[in-house]
């Protein structure tokens, strides 16, 4: 059989054996399948009714449905159907689960992300539910209360420029994601994010419709606030187009260019110049340190006037006047524990100044409050009914919860005693509780304690030489008392029964307290007007 023979029997034309015929290539499954069932849809003639009846093929077409109500719908639907036309009973946690899947591909086609099937897990699927919660709660926020006011230009714009962009991140805009992206300042591509929220802004799209919405938004709140404001004149040419990213980036490229910029530079490298600490009175420390970090983020604005950590610490510290020893003595902690960290040394000094200065602190919150001190309306009768004393320190110094409040003794015939003073903040210098100086440390405690050892003394001294002055002549606490360094010096190399000598001396200062304490409260001055 010849060539032609063969072709015409279907056989190989150049002869020999007809090529085996392939099957042909299975279909693979639609990732879809996977999809679903990761929302709880186990049985396959379900998944089915999903991708053949509801037309829910791709990804994609989930993000066509307009949210909860379009997911609640199409169960409603599917349960109403026959048996043979395709019933699907749908539970609660399957209508959560698909409406969670529909809003996290939403998200991701909102940021200009395809999604992928094989990204959807039981993690992604917690994760996208978690965050659908936290949608529904961030809308319920009344944005109408952040109001940054008008647009403040020189001095003003720093605080003013971050109010407003406080309004934008709280106001959600047509894309579901705050209008801060809107404004968002161009970054370069070796730039690492802070978190993941941050990420977010950075992939919504500065195109579409959502944007084109959005950037409207923004203009007109920009607007509203630049009317009438010397701010107005730097984004009216924007009126036109009503765009609210350039409109914003003109008035940044200004207000923060070099030469608005410089003034506020000087001016407040002037300030900080300036700026000190004495006292509680003449000028709070609080009030100290928001002023030091207000001009910092001011600096910071221009790379080559930012400030270093330690060149922080260092402002902060130079500016300290006062002539207070513990103060003084709390400089080697800063300068061995808080170099590098502004934060840390002002939250260390804030506990401190807030121990030694609490009364201070208090009069002057009550002089911005429109409160007063009415100190002669304090009840001076004891729990009992008996008279409480009116001796100026009846109720302890308050210092480090200093134990000489006068009048304390056992007999309670004083509001004063141990413990009593208003000092409540904890300091804590190594993890070593340092509140109460002239407490026995443990030997443990006093080498962790290390070069901050030094401080502990100084104020030994401090607490010691005031309670010296008070009760000088009357048998107070430091009449006869052992110096508190001795005895932690001795702590370390201390006997076991050594215990039993501090309990015996504290009993005699107590008694001593005690007797003392007779002196006031009721029958404090008896003697003389019986005389």
């Amino acid at each position: 059989m010849n060539a032609a023979q063969g072709a015409a029997v279907g056989g190989n034309p150049l002869g020999g054996a007809a090529p085996a015929v392939l099957p042909p290539l299975p279909i693979p499954p639609n990732p879809i399948h996977g999809v679903l069932q990761v929302c709880g849809i186990n049985a396959a003639a379900s998944r089915d009714v999903f991708i053949v009846i509801e037309g829910l093929d791709t990804m994609e077409s989930f993000a066509l449905l307009s949210g909860d109500t379009d997911v609640t719908e199409m169960a409603k639907r599917m349960a109403s159907r026959s048996v043979n036309g395709g019933r699907v009973i749908l539970g609660t946690m399957h209508i959560k689960k698909i409406q969670a899947l529909v809003f996290w591909v939403k998200d991701l086609a909102n940021r200009g992300i395809t999604p992928d099937p094989d990204e959807w897990d039981v993690d992604e699927m917690a994760k996208a539910m978690e965050m659908k919660e936290a949608s529904v709660n961030f809308d319920k926020i009344d944005v109408d209360l952040i109001d940054p006011g008008k647009c403040q230009t020189d001095f003003g714009w720093d605080a003013w420029q971050i109010a407003f962009l406080n309004k934008l991140s709280a106001t959600m805009g047509a894309a579901k994601a705050p209008l801060s992206y809107v404004v968002r300042p161009d970054i370069d591509t070796s730039y690492v994010f802070e978190d993941d929220d941050e990420e977010r802004m950075y992939q919504m799209p500065l195109a579409g419709e959502n944007f084109k919405r959005d950037t409207k938004l923004v203009y007109s709140m920009l607007k509203a606030a630049c009317v009438k404001t010397d701010a107005w004149t730097w984004i009216q040419d924007h009126d036109k187009s009503s765009n609210g990213r350039q409109a914003w980036l003109t008035l940044v490229k200004h207000y923060d260019g070099t030469g608005e910029l410089n003034k506020r530079l000087e001016r407040a490298k002037e300030e900080m110049n300036r700026l000190h600490y004495k006292d509680e009175k003449s000028y709070p420390f609080e009030r100290y340190i928001t002023k030091l970090k207000e001009n910092f983020f001011i600096l910071a604005k221009d790379a080559d006037e930012a400030l270093t950590g330690k060149q922080k610490v260092e402002k902060m510290m130079n500016g300290l006047r006062s002539t207070d020893t513990s103060i003084i003595s709390a400089r080697t902690v800063i300068y061995h524990t808080y170099r590098n960290d502004f934060d840390g040394a002002a939250t260390f000094l804030s506990g401190l100044i807030a121990n030694i200065h609490s009364a201070a602190q208090l009069d002057y919150g009550n002089k911005f409050s429109g409160k007063k001190r009415y100190v002669s309306a304090t009840d001076t009768r004891d729990r009992d009914g008996r008279g409480g004393g009116r001796g100026r320190f009846r109720r302890g110094d308050g210092r480090f919860n200093d134990r000489s409040g006068r009048g304390g003794g056992r007999d309670g015939r004083g509001r004063g005693g141990r413990d009593s003073g208003r000092g409540g903040n904890t300091v804590r210098l190594n993890g070593i509780d340092v509140t109460d100086p002239n407490r026995s440390f443990t030997p443990q405690e006093w080498e962790r304690l290390g070069t901050a050892r030094s401080f502990v003394i100084n104020q030994r001294n401090y607490v010691n030489g005031r309670s010296a002055g008070r009760d000088g002549g009357r048998g107070g606490r430091n009449n006869g008392q052992r110096d508190a360094n001795d005895r932690n010096a001795s702590a370390a190399q201390s006997a076991p029964g050594t215990a039993n000598d501090n309990a015996t001396q504290v009993s005699e200062l107590t008694e001593r307290g005690s007797q003392n304490g007779r002196g006031f409260g009721r029958g404090a001055y008896g003697n003389n007007n019986n005389a």
